[in-house]
């Protein structure tokens, strides 16, 4: 089967089409600890066929329905760290899919819509098991796929009218997943997580005054709520940090965000220490 699938990635579009047998398999091995099995082929047949639109309605139907009866976002999501991080990571994946392919389709019907909503904010205030690159089995990146999960959330024009979460409750994700770091992010998680809060505000989910509100609230928390007393402390600070640059560079056609912004980095590093211009 995998050389199958090596030989379907490589099919000119007029003739790449996936067969049952093939999809069943995909499924079955979405979280296959085999790097190259997972993320070069797996996901990326599911990538390619969702965007070329290679799936039939049916086969449509058996992915939507394995997302919800499997329920593989959630898979061991309370238990110590394991494999099955694969299979929750990558299952934000397909969720981040299955949204982008329903802001043009509509492949999903209203309550299924609501629920991977729902489950985009659910799964990354849940997820505990922050690992990026994992040695001899690939990225698990939880933080980074569920980023892009919460993203496709924000930047469905449904999103809003669903009523399906406040702002608060978008914004309490940040600070839970500062609360459970324990190491740095070194994987560029930052800048999936900035992203999706990125696009929430060009999809008007996220007002820019609520914008500028939380991170004033935020960077107040984190600077006097933060001793800075063990090397965890410098961590959040540090990833906090980088939201802000990341935020400043994506918003860079909103100049008085920008100087907001600016003005917030500028006071970390004067803070710190360092000569700045301001």
């Amino acid at each position: 089967m995998i050389n199958e699938l090596e030989q379907l990635l490589q099919a000119p579009t007029a003739s790449f089409q996936i067969r049952e047998n093939q999809l069943n398999f995909m499924l079955a091995n979405l979280s296959n600890p085999d790097s190259h099995l997972r993320d070069d082929l797996i996901y990326t047949l599911f990538a390619r066929a969702m965007a070329e639109d290679a799936f039939t309605p049916n086969q449509i139907k058996k992915i939507v329905q394995y997302f919800f009866t499997e329920q593989p976002l959630f898979s061991k999501i309370t238990s110590p760290a394991s494999d099955a991080i694969f299979e929750r990571s990558f299952a934000a994946l397909l969720g981040e899919l299955l949204l982008t392919k329903d802001k043009s389709n509509h492949i999903l019907t209203e309550q299924q819509r609501n629920t991977l909503f729902s489950w985009s904010i659910t799964y990354l205030k849940t997820e505990n098991d922050y690992r990026g690159y994992v040695k001899g089995k690939g990225w698990a990146h939880s933080l980074a796929h569920g980023s892009d999960f919460l993203g496709s959330s924000l930047a469905h024009p449904l999103f809003k009218s669903s009523n399906i979460a406040s702002t608060a409750e978008i914004w309490s994700i940040i600070p839970t997943i500062l609360t459970k770091i324990t190491q740095p992010l070194v994987d560029d998680e930052p800048e999936r997580i900035a992203h999706a809060f990125y696009l929430g505000v060009k999809n008007h989910v996220i007002a820019t005054t609520d914008l500028k509100n939380k991170i004033a609230y935020l960077d107040h928390q984190m600077w006097q709520n933060n001793p800075l007393a063990e090397p965890v402390d410098f961590y959040r600070l540090s990833i906090w940090q980088q939201l802000l640059r990341n935020w400043y560079f994506f918003f860079d056609d909103e100049l008085k965000l920008q100087q907001f912004l600016q003005n917030k980095i500028n006071n970390y590093f004067n803070k710190m220490g360092y000569e700045t211009n301001n």
